[in-house]
């Protein structure tokens, strides 16, 4: 009964060492996601440990939970909002950038010692103690590894549940394990909405000319530092070469656009759905106006090219649609970086009809590691040796990878002998100590305004009036003049003037705004949150 009543005092005393660095370094977020069962969950993980027996096994438990602490509150400190269970594995992945967007706080030593602090505490707490301790070696390290490992299964499955759950975030560490380890189907997605009429899509369908439409989409494009849009460092120096002498059967435009949302996984639902409001689950889920979809129903081959992952497109359904990854493509392209994305185009099958989006990586954060194997495009270089001109400098740097992947792809598609339309434009934008702020996630009109591209026949009257109809177009015009190309002309009984971009989290879960052009400037017209989410029991 002793070891047991002291099993259960260092577990309490473990749980609140666990939860220290986010109780002052989260104080208004973590209260706000906790349920109470997660404290159970935890107060269990926590007499597990104890009762491991193992000082090996419960050091390296409590340092892989700790680096998952480091950075949830890292990249919180830096964009502003938690890490999304679905990104859950991403923890790892996109620890690079984490990191080194983590560094750009003053609070990031403080973060680190506290983890160390509480975390080495744990450690040696446990350690000291178990042979006062009930033992269970076996039981406990099954059922902890199984904590562990059960997310990233469930995520690499490709689960959409996860997208569509309502609680968009979660703070880690366990905590967050909770929802994936042994929460229910219906505990994620259980209805408290009554049904909503947003979007209703009717079709006009016609047979399309042979062509390749191809939509190039960049990751964390900011306009403001593109030289074809006025920057004034020359960023883009192909780009700007077709501004003034673009083919002589093809025309070309470079402009603003405002992005469906202000983080990949809030924008592309949006936009490769062709949806205007945030909060339209609906519309999301059924994918009537899916462009992938849509172009496999008119005769075009679908391809996916990307730099990044599948897990990216979590809401846009890709069934029949040829996938080409580069990370898991063969070593000489994957070393390439985005151009590499260029050797998968040409292994593309030809077609009478193909719609082809290829999605960048840079000039995604870390910025340098972009042009670290190309010394050729490390043109820029910073004036003064400080960490804002660095990384100013790296992401100018990148671009010109962006520039030469666009020229790469044009050239492709250019000189076939149908017509090729390709649009480039971008996920969000990016800042770049804009009034101190950095990086994108936040919910700001500056985040949302990505450049637009466009590269098409001159004598296609009407895309070319479409676009000077639209100086600076939503995603979701895009999206329905992308589906036009592909032979749909979509009509909505319920459509208005109005135009949305949506938070960080899918379906305005964080928060989303309306705007509208004034005097040809987009102007936020207000702010709003989504008042009826599926919630949890």
């Amino acid at each position: 009964m002793a070891r047991w009543s002291l099993a259960l005092a260092i577990a309490a005393l473990s749980m609140a060492l666990l939860l220290l660095p986010e109780m002052i370094f989260l104080p208004n977020r973590w209260p706000a996601n906790l349920l109470g069962k997660e404290y159970v969950f935890l107060f269990l993980c926590c007499l597990l440990l104890s009762c491991s027996g193992k000082g090996g096994f419960v050091a390296g438990f409590v340092t892989v939970i700790g680096c998952m602490a480091l950075s949830e509150i890292a990249h919180f400190i830096y964009f502003g909002r938690l890490l999304s269970p679905i990104s859950v594995k991403l923890i790892f992945k996109e620890w690079a950038e984490i990191i080194h967007t983590g560094s750009a706080s003053s609070y990031l030593i403080a973060v680190v010692l506290t983890v160390l602090f509480a975390y080495g505490t744990v450690i040696a707490i446990l350690v000291r103690f178990k042979q006062y301790l009930p033992s269970f070696p076996k039981l406990s390290a099954l059922c902890l590894l199984a904590v562990l490992v059960s997310p990233f299964i469930q995520v690499s499955l490709r689960n959409d549940i996860l997208f569509y759950a309502s609680r968009n975030y979660y703070p880690v560490p366990i905590r967050a394990l909770y929802t994936y380890a042994v929460a229910t189907r219906s505990w994620l997605t259980e209805r408290k909405c009554p049904p909503a009429l947003y979007q209703a899509p009717s079709f006009t369908v016609h047979e399309p000319q042979p062509r390749d439409v191809v939509v190039l989409m960049g990751e964390s494009l900011s306009p403001n530092h593109m030289s074809v849009l006025g920057y004034h460092r020359n960023t883009t120096p192909w780009l700007n070469e077709q501004s003034i002498n673009a083919h002589p059967n093809n025309k070309f435009k470079a402009g603003l656009a405002i992005a469906a949302g202000v983080a990949t996984r809030s924008t592309f639902p949006l936009f490769f759905n062709a949806v205007n409001d945030p909060t339209d689950r609906d519309a999301v889920a059924g994918g009537a106006t899916n462009l992938f979809q849509l172009a496999r129903k008119n005769g075009f081959a679908s391809t996916l090219i990307t730099a990044q992952s599948e897990e990216l497109m979590q809401g846009v359904d890709l069934s029949g649609v040829q996938i080409m990854e580069l990370p898991k493509s063969d070593a000489i392209s994957a070393k390439k970086k985005d151009v590499g994305l260029l050797d998968l185009l040409d292994q593309v099958p030809s077609a009478q009809r193909r719609f082809i989006v290829i999605q960048f990586r840079a000039p995604h954060s870390p910025y340098a590691e972009h042009t670290k194997q190309r010394p050729d495009l490390q043109r820029f270089t910073s004036a003064l040796d400080t960490f804002r001109e660095r990384e100013i400098a790296d992401y100018d740097n990148a671009l010109l990878l962006v520039d030469e992947v666009a020229k790469g792809v044009v050239q492709r598609v250019g000189d076939s002998v149908k017509p090729a339309y390709v649009l480039l434009t971008s996920d969000h934008a990016e800042l770049l100590d804009s009034e101190g702020r950095w990086g994108h996630s936040l919910l700001d009109l500056d985040v949302a305004q990505v450049p637009l591209i466009l590269w098409a026949p001159k004598n296609d009257r009407q895309f070319w009036s479409w676009a000077k109809r639209h100086p600076v177009p939503a995603h979701y015009d895009i999206a329905r003049e992308i589906a036009q190309l592909l032979g749909f002309n979509i009509r909505n009984s319920t459509e208005t003037a109005a135009r949305f971009v949506n938070g960080p989290a899918s379906f305005g879960v964080d928060g989303y705004f309306r705007w509208t052009l004034v005097d040809g400037y987009p102007f936020v017209v207000e702010r709003l949150s989504a008042t009826c989410v599926d919630s949890p029991r």
